[in-house]
Formats: structure tokens, sequence, C-alpha cells
């Protein structure tokens, strides 16, 4: 079974939701597509990099290797396999 990590989840939905907020007021100040999914573009090319810079300044020691995932960074689990990791 493939398990997608809640944190990465909620990037992705995060990101959609974003992308799709800034596309439509970008739209609704032009009333051009284009223009309006050039800048949605835009805008999450540059958050994608800054976001990682972002964490590295608030938390260094989070991202040197071997420092363990916070607890909502686990994988999310369905079904059967949620039961058993509970028993656990």
């Amino acid at each position: 079974m493939v398990t997608i990590p809640l944190s990465w989840r909620k990037s992705l939905t995060w990101s959609l939701l974003a992308f799709t907020v800034t596309m439509a007021v970008t739209y609704a100040v032009t009333r051009q597509a284009e223009v309006s999914a050039t800048v949605g573009l835009i805008e999450r090319a540059i958050k994608l990099v800054a976001y990682p810079l972002h964490e590295r300044l608030y938390h260094p020691e989070g991202l040197q290797s071997g420092t363990p995932e916070p607890p909502h960074s686990q994988p999310f689990l369905v079904g059967k396999n949620r039961d058993r990791e509970a028993s656990q």
C-alpha cells in the first residue's frame, strides 16, 4: 500500500488552492486567461524556491541529516493498516 505523508498532502492541496486563487484574482483584474495563468505559474515557481529558504531560516537544526521528522509528517495510513499500526 502506498502512503503519502500528511505534510506532502497538505503542501499539494495548499499549492493548488493558492495557484487557483492567484489565477482567479489576476483574471478578475485583467480579464485575460493567458495573463492569469502566467502570473499563477510565476508565483508558484517563486514560492517553490522561497519556502525552503524560509524553513531554513526558522528551523536550521531540522534540516540536518539524522534529525527525526516531526510527528505531523508521519505517513497517513487508512483502513486495516491504520488499525494495525495503532495496535503496535
